[in-house]
């Protein structure tokens, strides 16, 4: 990979599977200061600029499609060389009426021409690498994108390091060339089986079990062999494990445990919602479907403290018009101590786990957990639990609401 960033042009393709790890993995290089001082040796004399875009299907729709990809690397480029705004489009600098070129939205021919004349510019003292994820959550075809990208990464001023889970359609287009490919399961069994041991030999009943080195080394290689370099599967599975040791299960018991377990991630997510305790399938339906609508809407304000909202959406069951009722409150910090606690213990139930709360707010475990929950069938499963005429932008639309009338000093 060094090797590619400081030499070579040309697409460098990392693959893995969901919760593998590999959206961390790209934000850590693109903002690496190794990653930047190699790109600035193979630009070298010229400047290097670094644009990124991360694809996310839940998003909106410029997260998830071609105009929001090739908008957001022609911002982060200007935003480094506003020098480049009236060689790259001099249709809207040149325009005398700035005003009314300044307000018609961008269209992705006109995105797309800016793009060929950067890639087509040879004397330019300017060099580009993008870092592209998520390209497996690109609303569109992954033949076209696939192209589209390859063709970019022909100017000898432009080179691209993409993500994707390992499909056909990125694996014909990028993975051929071993060398400027990365599968992450190649590389982290070793952090996979150092996680694993760390997490069972924390637990209190781990060394009661008497294992000797054989025996413990076994179980932590079963568990990164079906990994599959998948780090959130590993982290179900253990806490599964620290269960059944807490239960006092023997090695037997242990090794069976593992076997039963779902070995996708979207398996596990059908097994923690069937877990759900039935008198909460209905609340639980609901908690989720609202969270996916919060994603697809608007970024939650961080002082609306969106981990309230499980506490107040269950109002809505007893007191459908509460938001307008509630009277006005004032927060201490014992008062929102206790709440938290609150929320996150009702949640836990309710969820158990695929929805969590971190910090001030609520969040998927994994954003595949998100995209498991858009298939066909699951919107069928979460719409049938939780009944007919639901309507989750409403119910945010109460909590926001109601929220007004909190106040924490």
């Amino acid at each position: 990979y060094m090797k590619w960033l400081r030499e070579s042009g040309g697409v460098f393709w990392i693959s893995g599977k969901p919760g593998s790890g590999k959206s961390t993995l790209m934000k850590y290089l693109a903002d690496h200061a190794k990653t930047r001082g190699a790109i600035q040796e193979w630009a070298a004399p010229s400047k290097a600029v670094i644009a990124s875009h991360f694809f996310w299907s839940s998003g909106v729709s410029m997260q998830h499609s071609a105009q929001g990809l090739f908008q957001s690397l022609l911002y982060d480029i200007f935003r480094q060389c506003p020098g480049l705004i009236a060689e790259s489009c001099p249709s809207r600098w040149d325009n005398t009426n700035f005003s009314y070129a300044h307000k018609q939205k961008w269209k992705l021919k006109e995105l797309m021409e800016c793009f060929r004349i950067l890639q087509g510019n040879r004397t330019s003292t300017v060099r580009f690498c993008f870092f592209i994820d998520g390209l497996d959550e690109f609303n569109g075809d992954y033949v076209d994108i696939s192209q589209m990208l390859a063709e970019i990464a022909k100017s000898p001023t432009i080179k691209l390091c993409v993500a994707s889970r390992p499909l056909n359609e990125f694996q014909d287009k990028f993975g051929t060339d071993m060398s400027k490919t990365l599968l992450i399961h190649d590389f982290t069994k070793r952090d996979i089986m150092n996680h694993a041991r760390s997490r069972l030999q924390e637990h209190p009943r781990w060394s009661s079990l008497g294992l000797d080195v054989h025996e413990a080394q076994s179980l932590v290689e079963k568990i990164a062999g079906m990994a599959s370099g998948v780090f959130l599967w590993v982290t179900l599975v253990t806490q599964s494990l620290r269960n059944g040791l807490t239960n006092d299960d023997t090695m037997e018991d242990l090794n069976a445990r593992l076997d039963s377990l779902p070995k996708s991630l979207e398996a596990f997510y059908k097994q923690m919602l069937d877990s759900v305790d039935p008198i909460y399938h209905r609340k639980s339906a609901n908690l989720l479907q609202m969270q996916m609508a919060a994603s697809r809407i608007v970024h939650a304000l961080p002082q609306m403290m969106p981990w309230v909202f499980a506490l107040l959406h269950e109002r809505e069951y007893t007191t459908p018009d509460y938001a307008i009722k509630m009277p006005h409150t004032t927060l201490g910090d014992t008062d929102v101590k206790t709440l938290h606690e609150q929320a996150t213990r009702r949640l836990n139930a309710k969820c158990r786990g695929i929805l969590e709360i971190k910090g001030v707010r609520m969040a998927f475990i994994h954003r595949s957990a998100s995209d498991y929950l858009k298939t066909p069938e699951m919107v069928d499963y979460l719409q049938a639990r939780g009944g007919e005429g639901y309507n989750a932008c409403l119910s945010l639309l109460r909590a926001y609401v109601a929220c007004f009338n909190m106040v924490v000093p």
